[in-house]
């Protein structure tokens, strides 16, 4: 996690106290490699692997989980009647047959259904489909139904069936999940980014006013507070 990891790269500075180009150096190392790892997720100064993903992964995942959650959001409003609208009986006029992609035979539980409905609203009379597909509706023809009509626009008529939403409901608590973890990573990200930007800034301000000194162990206490998998380096060279 960046906070524990920014804890332990601090302590490392406050242990280097007592030279300010030796803490400047620190501070640059830390600030840069903290940059790294929260802009894009490459390969920082300290670690000899891949770092996590970057703060525009954060944004990617909060997008994809946003348009997840709205997706079914919507599939699942479209099975309900309109909040405005009212409602008007219909009777289920014919039924549109169709199989699954994973179907390979003519087996009834492959087939799966789509009703239409034929409904009378405001002295006119259409019809509309049902906006999901199952397997029950494939035996309701002639059966009566209820239609959500708002208003004059008969196009977007809902023909109303009963729809256990359980897999719905479960994919959208997933979808804001989803949307959670993109904003976790990305604030994680974000906290890299500033700190490391205010460190770098505080090393090259102390490094170009202070005299230089041996850093042969600088690197090593960074990569050790840096944590497990940094690649192993004695010395830095100073550009």
């Amino acid at each position: 996690m960046t906070l524990t990891r920014m804890g332990r790269l601090r302590a490392v500075l406050a242990a280097y106290s007592f030279n300010p180009y030796l803490r400047g150096r620190a501070a640059e190392l830390a600030g840069g490699a903290l940059l790294a790892d929260g802009l894009g997720g490459r390969r920082s100064p300290l670690d000899g692997r891949k770092s996590r993903s970057g703060i525009l992964g954060g944004v990617l995942i909060v997008v994809v989980g946003l348009l997840a959650a709205w997706s079914i959001a919507s599939h699942m409003s479209s099975l309900e009647a309109y909040p405005d609208g009212q409602t008007v009986p219909g009777t289920v006029v014919a039924v549109h047959y169709s199989q699954t992609s994973r179907c390979t035979s003519t087996q009834a539980v492959c087939t799966v259904c789509t009703v239409e409905a034929k409904f009378t609203s405001g002295g006119l009379t259409t019809t509309a489909l049902a906006g999901v597909r199952s397997p029950d509706q494939c035996t309701m023809k002639g059966q009566p139904v209820d239609v959500s009509v708002r208003g004059s626009d008969l196009g977007s008529a809902r023909v109303l069936l009963p729809t256990d939403q359980t897999l719905f409901t479960v994919g959208l608590y997933f979808a804001w999940l989803w949307v959670a973890l993109g904003v976790w990573v990305l604030l994680d990200r974000l906290a890299a980014i500033v700190v490391g930007t205010v460190l770098l800034r505080q090393g090259r301000r102390l490094v170009a006013t202070h005299p230089a000194v041996p850093v042969d162990e600088l690197m090593s206490d960074l990569q050790d507070a840096w944590g497990p998998g940094a690649a192993r380096t004695t010395a830095y060279d100073a550009p």
